[in-house]
């Protein structure tokens, strides 16, 4: 009777397409990490732009001195290039996100694909196994018969 054997290839190969579809799920998840911290960031760069820019209208209303409002606006031009760069870096976080999702759905399908040849695989060896028995189980009643059959 034939043993029942795991071909360990296939084991190996869908051992390592998990690993490496668990590495492209921890990228992504860094990479939307972060995204939500340049996301705060820029909340507290708008806010702070939003309440500067206020102080500057209201200090237009009121006198004040020009060496504050100037003050004032050089820190609104300060807190507007940073809000442009935080624009810029989400551009490019947005595109390490689309890149780590690719490449996880890549891994997911190759996963896929493994999982499926693997049990393709077990399943012809089960095949082949169930044949071997019956044929053996044949040929072992052919025997019996002829060993009844001798005079």
């Amino acid at each position: 009777m034939m043993e029942n054997k795991s071909t360990p290839v296939w084991d190996i190969l869908l051992s390592k397409a998990n690993a490496s579809r668990q590495s492209k799920q921890q990228a992504l998840d860094k990479v939307n990490q972060i995204k939500q911290q340049a996301l705060g960031r820029q909340t507290k760069v708008d806010t702070l732009l939003q309440e500067y820019q206020e102080r500057m209208t209201s200090m237009q209303e009121d006198a004040h001195s020009n060496t504050e409002a100037e003050t004032h606006r050089n820190f609104i031009f300060q807190l507007m290039d940073i809000q442009n760069r935080t624009t810029v870096e989400l551009a490019q976080i947005d595109a390490d996100v689309a890149r780590a999702r690719q490449a996880l759905l890549e891994t997911e399908q190759e996963c896929l694909k493994v999982d499926y040849l693997a049990k393709r695989h077990r399943e012809q060896q089960l095949h082949t196994q169930l044949a071997q028995e019956a044929k053996e189980a044949d040929m072992q009643g052919m025997m019996q018969f002829n060993l009844k059959s001798m005079p």
